[in-house]
């Protein structure tokens, strides 16, 4: 059993959805973050990622998001993976507002600067 409780955009449409009886019940994959060197290209297997991380924890995802972010952008062909991967999504729940400061300075902000950037000059 899964237990979503219906709040934003993202769980009101899968509530939505799971209401429509027409449709059959959506399929959810879900696989853990593994220890080993083959995390990369394991998530590259898929067409959405989803990273959920707490407190701390945020701390293998950030090198993680990097190189998602770098595939989607064919900057790094060290690892040859067709491209498969539309979307990512990550949610970070922190309490310790000195951590979310530094990691939204650091690591998040940057790497959406460069995000919007490099959308900018595709355009």
């Amino acid at each position: 059993k899964l237990l979503i409780r219906r709040y934003g955009f993202f769980t009101t449409a899968l509530y939505n959805r799971l209401q429509q009886s027409s449709k059959p019940p959506p399929t959810i994959l879900v696989d853990g973050y593994y220890q080993g060197t083959d995390w990369y290209t394991s998530a590259l297997e898929h067409d959405c990622i989803l990273m959920v991380s707490g407190g701390i924890g945020v701390t293998p995802m950030l090198p993680f998001l990097q190189l998602l972010y770098q595939h989607m952008n064919n900057n790094n062909n060290a690892v040859a993976v067709p491209q498969r991967m539309k979307t990512v999504s990550f949610h970070w729940y922190c309490r310790d507002e000195g951590l979310i400061r530094h990691v939204l300075k650091e690591y998040l902000t940057p790497l959406f600067e460069k995000f919007v950037e490099e959308e900018s000059n595709n355009e």
